[in-house]
């Protein structure tokens, strides 16, 4: 009776596939490729390529005298640091290329609505699953744990996710038929070839500009930059103390005294003990004055010579998560938006919901919370957690869900997650009925793709306060600091 009732339920809320549903529409076996257009040329040591601040050649970091330093010369020293995390930064342009065109083919398969709301019916589009199709997904551990019937709905939830990414590709594919996708090759010793604005590609009649591009390419490739140029620096530095240091002729340092040797111990009592533990304090004090001779040397001769080091730390830029459908809390008046993409069902996934709580109690009065889904491939937790957060929202409960499902173990079965929701303050006849269509699925999934696109990874949650990434993620203090410190700009 339970399971009869599960099902009735089920077609009830998909309107018994009926003839005002949406048409039903048979998936091909594979996800449709998506014509990405040709390769762009690659350069992971033209700086002016990779957007590298400072940067007045393409690929020279600075100069020793009048030698100019280049890219080259540095990663042919460092086992070619520079090339792979250059090769990063092409990687998240890549995944951002992506997003660009499939973002594109599915606003044009959308036609008059918006994606958020094309988005809705499209879960109703899918073929109902047989036997066959669902028997990988019940031999799963999460799913086989359960009771039947909400093992058979687990696995109905888990294949509807596999086969909206084939769906999804169809109507990307459909959305861009006729459009011309083109990257640009271009060999980049132009400066003006290397702008912001400079032209990339194009989708269609759409041009796509190197700053676009950098933004949808996201945190990851704000991040390579910036390791970019640290490693540049490490190799520049290392350059110059080998030039420097080639030919000097620097005299030994002075012996350090009984009292001197003494005060030493007195800061490292394990000498104290050691063996021989006066004798080797002397050789540290030794080693470390004659460590501070070479480097006021260098300093000195970089200053004849005219050592330059031209790059710089690129800063942060505002990239709004712009996710479809967000759910929110706080109020709606307020100044400041709090963005955040995380999911509900792991441990990892409630340290960061513990974070945003932290800074909501804090800060609450002054940001509105903009959330959108993220997981990694779906457990079942975070998949039904997503969704059950979406469900939740119809009621204008989600937040408050949100905090329910972060409290450990999580929530797997159906009857364990109404119940937290209905601590949550969620009308459950309602709640079930939503779950039972899984008509979240398409938004859920294309908030996991723009988490994806955006850099993050391993369920760690991600947090932007109007548009800038927060950095201390696993400091509660010291994220409210910073969030603190952006409110005030």
């Amino acid at each position: 009776m339970r399971r009869l009732a599960w099902l009735v339920a089920a077609l009830a809320a998909c309107g018994g596939r009926d003839a005002a549903a949406p048409a039903v529409e048979p998936l091909p076996a594979v996800e449709v490729a998506i014509d990405l257009g040709r390769e762009p040329i690659v350069n992971p040591l033209n700086l002016w390529d990779l957007l590298i601040d400072g940067a007045t050649q393409l690929d020279v970091v600075g100069v020793i005298g009048d030698e100019p330093v280049t890219t080259r010369m540095l990663d042919d020293r460092s086992a070619h640091v520079l090339t792979r995390i250059g090769d990063r930064i092409y990687e998240a342009r890549d995944a951002g290329w992506r997003w660009l065109v499939e973002r594109e083919g599915l606003r044009r398969a959308a036609g008059e609505q918006s994606i958020a709301a094309w988005l809705a019916d499209q879960t109703a589009r899918l073929p109902l699953p047989d036997d066959a199709a669902l028997a990988p997904y019940l031999r799963r551990e999460d799913v086989a744990a359960l009771a039947s019937d909400d093992a058979r709905a687990a696995a109905t939830s888990l294949w509807r996710w596999d086969a909206w990414r084939i769906r999804r590709s169809v109507m990307v594919a459909r959305g861009l038929q006729g459009v011309a996708v083109n990257r640009r090759q271009l060999m980049l010793i132009k400066r003006e070839l290397t702008t912001p604005e400079a032209a990339v590609g194009d989708i269609g009649d759409r041009q796509v500009t190197r700053r676009e591009l950098h933004l949808a390419a996201g945190y990851s490739e704000q991040v390579a930059r910036r390791e970019y140029v640290v490693a540049a620096r490490a190799a520049f530095d290392d350059l110059v103390r080998e030039r420097l240091l080639a030919s000097a002729k620097l005299s030994a340092p002075p012996a350090p005294s009984e009292a001197e040797i003494d005060a030493y111990i007195a800061q490292h009592p394990e000498y104290q003990s050691a063996d021989n533990g006066r004798g080797r304090a002397r050789a540290d004090i030794i080693t470390l004055r004659e460590a501070a001779a070479r480097d006021a040397h260098v300093a000195r001769l970089a200053a004849e010579r005219g050592v330059r080091f031209d790059l710089r730390q690129s800063p942060f830029e505002a990239i709004a998560p712009a996710v479809d459908a967000p759910r929110t809390a706080g109020p709606p008046s307020a100044r400041h938006a709090l963005e955040i993409l995380h999911c509900v069902g792991t441990a990892t996934c409630a340290k960061g919901m513990e974070l945003v709580l932290a800074i909501f109690g804090a800060l609450g009065d002054q940001v509105r919370v903009v959330a959108g889904d993220y997981f990694e491939q779906p457990r079942l937790t975070t998949l039904r957690g997503a969704l059950a957060l979406r469900c939740a929202e119809e009621q204008g409960r989600g937040w408050p869900l949100a905090r329910a499902l972060s409290i450990p173990p999580p929530a797997a079965s159906l009857a364990e997650i109404e119940a937290r929701g209905v601590t949550a303050g969620v009308e459950p006849a309602a709640f079930r009925a939503c779950m039972a269509t899984d008509r979240w699925l398409p938004t859920v999934a294309e908030n996991v793709g723009r988490a994806q696109a955006l850099g993050l990874e391993l369920n760690v949650i991600g947090i932007w306060i109007d548009g800038m990434r927060v950095e201390a993620l696993d400091d509660p203090a010291a994220a409210i600091a910073e969030v603190r410190a952006r409110l005030s700009q």
